[in-house]
């Protein structure tokens, strides 16, 4: 078994990977986004560029330790580790004053996903 997460866009954060490799399920996903952040490519998962790639790592998901996946979640994603971690970012966002900054990366950086559009006084609501 696995999670087969064929995201399209870059997605900023796939909770479901996470929770999937906390299952100790491995997951097979496009390398977008966070994706590679939350999956190691023949570790805990697989990240072919395309369907016909997640179709050929369906049969390699037996080669993956679940236990592996259960560890690689619990040392990257655990409630301890996250916290940490965002004590580090609340502490440098305090020095730099921006969290695009304190996160080394440029506002211009983050980006909407795809066909997604705030609305302004200049762009008519749908």
């Amino acid at each position: 078994d696995g999670l087969l997460n064929p995201i399209h866009w870059p997605e900023p954060f796939g909770l479901v990977m996470a929770e999937a490799l906390a299952a100790g399920v491995p997951v097979l996903a496009h390398p977008r986004g966070a994706a590679p952040e939350i999956v190691q490519s023949g570790r805990t998962g697989f990240l072919p560029a395309d369907e016909a790639g997640l179709v050929a790592s369906v049969p390699r998901l037996g080669e993956l330790d679940r236990a592996a996946c259960r560890a690689a979640a619990e040392s990257r994603f655990s409630l301890a580790r996250m916290a940490a971690d965002h004590v580090r970012l609340y502490e440098r966002v305090l020095t730099t004053g921006t969290v695009a900054q304190a996160a080394g990366r440029s506002a211009r950086g983050c980006r909407r996903p795809p066909g997604r559009r705030t609305p302004t006084k200049h762009t008519p609501r749908r």
